[in-house]
């Protein structure tokens, strides 16, 4: 796998913030979205076949 990273996803109803970070920490990508399936997909990308790990924390 070429540049792994990993994705981090903080989600609410409204919107979605995603930070992508390579294998030092150094952050790739970092944006706002709203929380729904099309813009999550457009915002990731090219990062999902490369994510080693992705962690989600949201609102219960």
């Amino acid at each position: 796998m070429n540049n792994p990273v990993y994705i981090g996803l903080d989600a609410s109803l409204d919107e979605t913030s995603i930070c992508i970070v390579d294998c030092d920490g150094k952050i790739v990508f970092e944006t706002k979205v709203e929380s729904n399936p099309d813009a999550l997909h457009s915002a990731l990308k090219g990062y999902v076949e490369r994510a080693q790990r992705i962690g989600i924390e949201g609102l219960r």
